[in-house]
């Protein structure tokens, strides 16, 4: 959490609280607005399916919305957490696939070819033993922080 919100809590202001609240939601307004300003400038003959992924995305936000609002008393928030969060790790481990995939295409990272090793873009798998070394790290992470809570506990 921001320092400014700690402090803000510590101190009970709820006025800085909301201004803080108030100012990350403008942020990401004004990075979605951004996103697609430059999405369509550089998609400009595909204005149409642009302006329509819009439209299913609102749609299916609006829905996961309303089932929320009608199941946020009876949901089980640990599981909800635990789940939204292996989520976002799984988007995180397919971003930095891709990512290394775009910087080898660009030079910019070396490229050791695994003849053979399977090629699946869309979950940002790509033949090198860059990619497969980072996105293997990140998937042992849990594991080894696991291990070492466990490890503490057994200590304390």
């Amino acid at each position: 959490m921001p320092a400014g919100v700690d402090s803000a809590i510590s101190r009970g202001s709820l006025i800085a609280l909301g201004g803080a609240a108030c100012l990350a939601v403008y942020r990401e307004g004004a990075e979605t607005v951004l996103f697609y300003h430059a999405l369509l400038a550089s998609h400009a003959d595909q204005g149409g399916a642009i302006i329509a992924g819009i439209g299913l995305a609102s749609g299916l936000l609006a829905l996961v919305y309303l089932v929320l609002k009608r199941m946020a008393l009876r949901l089980p928030h640990a599981t909800f957490f635990a789940a939204t969060a292996v989520l976002v790790y799984g988007i995180g481990l397919v971003f930095l696939g891709q990512g290394i995939i775009e910087l080898q295409a660009a030079g910019r990272l070396a490229t050791t070819p695994l003849p053979g090793f399977p090629r699946v873009s869309w979950l940002g798998i790509g033949p090198s033993l860059q990619g497969v070394t980072a996105q293997g790290g990140m998937i042992l992470l849990p594991w080894l922080a696991w291990t070492w809570q466990r490890t503490r506990r057994r200590v304390s």
